[in-house]
């Protein structure tokens, strides 16, 4: 659990403009201005194993599988999990040929085989936010400054962040991202673009081995 801290400063008209895109009755979310795909939507978390993905690529290509591999993919596996219940009773199950399937489907509409995998490569984090609780510190006629303090399971949601900055150019964001051990990293954008990328990155090369 990564406890961040988010300051919004600007105009109270655009500071206004960018909560309500980012503010769910009194919660952050990020699915507002970048929803998860409704294709992804409850696909929790299990993916196939990358050689049985190779393997069903071989026969929609049309080539000769060994009856090991065909019995392979016959079998039967537990299928996506898409609630709690799943996880605590078993999945539904599933051959691991169809298992399969679907995710190539939902690979090539979204890149991705879960929404876990989907919001570490658009948000930055894994999961949406846990907890959040927002506080207007100033608020004139004119200016208003506006800290959002929030849970994420692993990352600063980098890419969000950038997403925001450029929707809202005129607001001043600075990110707080408690990294454990008393240590603190500070992005203030746009100063700061090219440091939020490179922590992007992290988010991303997760997400491919999640993928593998």
């Amino acid at each position: 659990m990564v406890t961040n801290e988010l300051y919004l400063r600007g105009r109270k008209k655009d500071v206004n403009a960018l909560l309500n895109e980012i503010i769910s009755g009194d919660e952050l979310t990020f699915d507002k201005i970048m929803p998860i795909p409704p294709v992804l939507d409850g696909v929790m978390c299990t993916q196939p194993n990358p050689e049985d993905i190779l393997l069903v690529k071989k026969e929609q290509n049309n080539e000769c599988l060994t009856p090991e591999e065909k019995e392979r993919l016959d079998s039967e596996t537990r299928d996506d999990i898409t609630t709690m219940e799943d996880v605590m009773l078993d999945a539904p199950k599933i051959s691991v040929r169809d298992l399969c399937l679907k995710s190539i489907k939902r690979y090539e509409k979204t890149g991705a085989y879960t929404w876990a995998d989907w919001c570490l490569i658009h948000w930055g984090t894994r999961k949406p936010v846990y907890r959040s609780n927002l506080e207007i510190l100033i608020n004139t006629e004119v200016l208003t400054t506006a800290r959002i303090e929030f849970d994420t399971c692993d990352f600063l949601p980098s890419r969000f962040l950038l997403c925001l900055a450029k929707l809202h150019p005129d607001v001043s964001i600075k990110a707080v991202y408690d990294v454990g051990g008393d240590e603190e990293q500070t992005f203030t954008l746009p100063l700061d673009t090219e440091k939020l990328k490179e922590m992007h990155k992290k988010a991303l090369n997760l997400a491919k081995q999640l993928q593998q």
